[in-house]
């Protein structure tokens, strides 16, 4: 069996994917009634996303990086949105997510999910 080699944007991907497992993990699970965000013209991965960017804005501690030099607090938050591609995950970077509204959110949503699976975004997209 040949070793198939993690070079580019997979390459990338895999690198950073095992970084981020080596943070420590804390699982928690909450039913929450979505059938008022249902109703809604923008979809439920805009609004989760821009509840999450909100919380990360109202609770700084959360929103840092573990480095080996100790935590690293961020001063914008910017969020990974996972997109499911046929050859994988691609998970392009909303930018200063916290400072969007909700109707940028879902434009953003709509277009990172887009390019990314047309693979037309820029390796920066993912950083």
């Amino acid at each position: 069996m040949s070793v198939i080699p993690l070079k580019g944007m997979r390459g990338a991907i895999a690198r950073n994917m095992t970084l981020g497992w080596q943070a420590p993990r804390v699982a928690m699970t909450v039913e929450v009634d979505m059938t008022a965000c249902l109703g809604q013209q923008v979809g439920v991965t805009p609004q989760v996303l821009s509840a999450v960017a909100g919380a990360l804005r109202d609770h700084p501690a959360l929103n840092a990086w573990l480095t080996p030099e100790g935590i690293a607090p961020q001063s914008v938050v910017n969020l990974g949105m996972a997109v499911a591609l046929s050859e994988g995950l691609a998970v392009p970077v909303i930018r200063n997510a916290a400072a969007r509204s909700l109707a940028d959110m879902a434009q953003q949503v709509r277009e990172l999910a887009a390019a990314a699976r047309q693979q037309s975004l820029p390796p920066k997209a993912y950083q």
